[in-house]
């Protein structure tokens, strides 16, 4: 399966600091494509704006490495150039096996021009920031799930996601608010390897969380936190934390 990242630029430039975007997001939005990567297909109303074409019957195309998808939106207002706040929305996806077809009416969506889907692997220290959709297999099940950027609750106004689980049974994509909430009051995306999520988390200027999380059945479970505080002078304090007969322990304490 082509893993590539796919990005395309509509309109204008985000304007990061009236978004909010913690410095780490910062520089992903800044990020060249990868090398061998394309634009993805769109197809906007000739002559039209964003807007209208999400506002059209057709909606917006989108080609994320092979899964077409449309979107349309009832109402989308600019949060800065580049970047609408859209509600009423509505995104139709087909898989490269043409049997494979969704349809989700949504909650509200930011829709970012210059960077709409990115398909891939997850990997904790290099992680795509701030696309309107991202699909990867974040449970380790072997089918990939859908992350829609729908909020601005991560930290300090970052990007925050729904994430809708693939349901095989159902043959239909499910919202996970607890994963979904690994999003809220975190600093961008998290990480996935394997059954494992790791999402960070920055408090003023020097300290930093790391967790990981053991995902089972769609459930997450803390097992570790990692705590840094910078601001000591010398080497870094660290506290590290690890699930231990159901309740986090302190297994190193560097203070």
């Amino acid at each position: 399966m082509d893993m590539e990242f796919r990005a395309v630029a509509l309109a204008g430039v985000v304007l990061l600091g009236a978004c909010g975007f913690t410095p780490s997001e910062a520089e992903a939005l800044d990020q060249e494509p990868k090398p061998g990567s394309r634009p993805a297909a769109s197809d906007p109303a000739a002559g039209g704006s964003l807007q209208d074409t999400l506002r059209s019957p057709n909606g917006l195309r989108i080609d994320a490495s092979g899964v077409d998808m449309r979107l349309k939106a009832d109402n989308c207002e600019a949060v800065v150039e580049g970047l609408l706040f859209c509600s009423g929305t509505q995104l139709d996806i087909a898989f490269p096996d043409a049997a494979t077809q969704h349809a989700l009416n949504t909650g509200p969506m930011l829709v970012r021009a210059d960077a709409l889907a990115f398909r891939g692997p997850l990997p904790v220290d290099a992680r795509p920031e701030a696309h309107s959709i991202v699909i990867s297999d974040v449970n380790a099940d072997d089918h990939e799930d859908l992350l829609l950027w729908s909020g601005r609750d991560g930290a300090y106004g970052g990007p925050s996601f729904d994430v809708y689980l693939f349901d095989e049974p159902r043959g239909a994509f499910r919202l996970n608010r607890a994963l979904s909430d690994l999003t809220v009051g975190y600093t961008g995306l998290f990480g996935v390897d394997g059954s494992r999520i790791t999402a960070d988390s920055l408090t003023g200027c020097c300290v930093r969380v790391r967790e990981t999380y053991l995902v089972d059945d769609g459930r997450p479970e803390l097992v570790e936190r990692v705590t840094t505080d910078d601001s000591i002078q010398g080497a870094p304090a660290t506290v590290t934390e690890r699930l231990v007969e159901g309740e986090l322990r302190v297994i190193i304490d560097t203070k």
